[in-house]
């Protein structure tokens, strides 16, 4: 994969806007799913869980801890494994459940990311089917 002068934003290269993607979980679509690059975890927050429908009976209990993008220490209240589908790939991944106030439906990290692509072997790689 590889990037072109001709794949910059109209503003260029001289920004730091966080990159947002549509995703769809449990038949709905998300269309503000965050990645970052910086996070060792996947997260869900509480409000999208409700949104998604998603049962107590679907959550795992959790004593894990996450430090929030504000600083703060956060508990995590549950977790759940979720198919999510961005572009033409479908993966479950692990989500962990905070109630907190967010700016996105769901927050894909590095275990998201690493599905995806190795920078170990510098490739990214999609199954695409027959």
């Amino acid at each position: 994969v590889t990037f072109s002068e001709a794949d910059l934003p109209h503003y260029g290269t001289n920004h730091n806007l966080a990159l947002y993607i549509n995703a769809d979980c449990r038949g709905r679509n998300l269309p503000i799913v965050l990645i970052d690059g910086g996070s060792a975890v996947n997260v869900i927050p509480l409000s999208t869980a409700k949104k998604l429908d998603i049962s107590e009976s679907q959550l795992t209990p959790s004593h894990d801890g996450v430090r929030a993008f504000d600083g703060t220490n956060k508990r995590v209240a549950r977790t759940i494994a979720l198919s999510i589908r961005t572009g033409p790939v479908e993966r479950m991944h692990l989500f962990q459940l905070i109630d907190m106030p967010a700016s996105f439906h769901m927050l894909l990290g590095r275990p998201w990311i690493y599905t995806i692509s190795s920078t170990l072997h510098q490739m990214v790689r999609f199954s695409l089917g027959e």
